[in-house]
């Protein structure tokens, strides 16, 4: 997780933008002093996502560079840059007992929609159902069927289920 972490963040951000950000000034032609030792001149530039100082020697990422000019640890690193970039990649802090009974309450609300759902497709396979035994009882001679057998016909054709509860209930009235 820490990766994806990492390789988001450096996706998201340029090097240049986080080191001028930090205070490394660029001058014309792309050389910066090294934050890392001290130097009379520009020796740290920028090819490819990635910084090298020809003075010191010091190489790497957006990431390494946080490490190394801030001192801290990798996951500290990517906090910080998270943090200070806006990012909003990781969550800093646990979940307060509201947030807990929110994430709570949306999962069973979510469940109850798939089961919902569920329902409504059961009913509808029902629906096909009996307008296929109502069918072939109509090619069978039962002409008193043509109208149900129509009505099935515009209930099956409406795949939320809504044409079929009203007329369901306007039969039982």
């Amino acid at each position: 997780m820490t990766t994806d972490l990492a390789r988001e963040i450096s996706g998201r951000l340029k090097l240049k933008d986080v080191m001028e950000f930090y205070g490394v000034q660029f001058n014309g032609r792309g050389f910066a002093k090294c934050p890392f030792h001290g130097e009379k001149t520009a020796s740290l530039s920028i090819k490819n996502e990635h910084y090298k100082c020809f003075g010191c020697g010091a190489y790497g990422g957006v990431i390494d560079f946080i490490m190394n000019y801030h001192g801290l640890k990798f996951r500290q690193a990517l906090v910080k840059l998270d943090t200070d970039f806006s990012l909003g990649l990781i969550r800093h802090h646990k979940p307060t007992l509201r947030e807990q009974r929110e994430a709570a309450e949306n999962k069973r609300i979510s469940d109850a929609k798939v089961n919902w759902e569920a329902d409504i497709h059961n009913e509808y396979l029902s629906l096909c159902e009996v307008h296929s035994i109502l069918f072939r009882r109509f090619i069978n001679g039962e002409e008193w069927l043509e109208n149900v057998i129509t009505r099935l016909d515009i209930l099956l054709d409406d795949f939320t289920g809504e044409e079929a509860r009203l007329w369901e209930m306007a039969i039982t009235m």
